[in-house]
């Protein structure tokens, strides 16, 4: 999607484990703040993520449906102020339209008188 475009859009939404790795890395970062590679940290995330229990992943699992709830709530509202600008859009277009017709209405009995 080009990102001009994008732009225009919410941000996208994470999945459940992006949370727990954003946690997991800034913990990591708090405690070893040079000992350890990034990609050793992100193998280290993943291998306690795949062990924690369900109860464990539970406080991510809810942080992900209350952020997907937001987003779509965004996505409502960015798709209603579309519409919106689009019937503003469309009803100035339609009057500068109407117009220029009647300019051109009139500019042509001018000729003719």
């Amino acid at each position: 999607m080009n990102t001009s475009i994008r732009l225009l859009f919410p941000v996208n939404l994470r999945s459940v484990f992006s949370y727990h790795r954003e946690q997991f890395r800034n913990g990591n970062k708090e405690n070893f703040p040079v000992a350890k590679s990034a990609s050793a940290i992100a193998k280290e995330g993943r291998a306690i993520w795949k062990s924690m229990t369900e109860s464990e992943k539970a406080p991510y699992f809810a942080k992900a449906a209350r952020k997907k709830a937001e987003y779509e709530i965004a996505i409502k509202q960015h798709i209603d102020n579309m519409n919106e600008t689009a019937m503003e859009i469309s009803t100035t277009l339609s009057m500068n339209t109407n117009e220029d017709a009647e300019l051109e209405v009139n500019s042509q009995i001018g000729k003719v008188m």
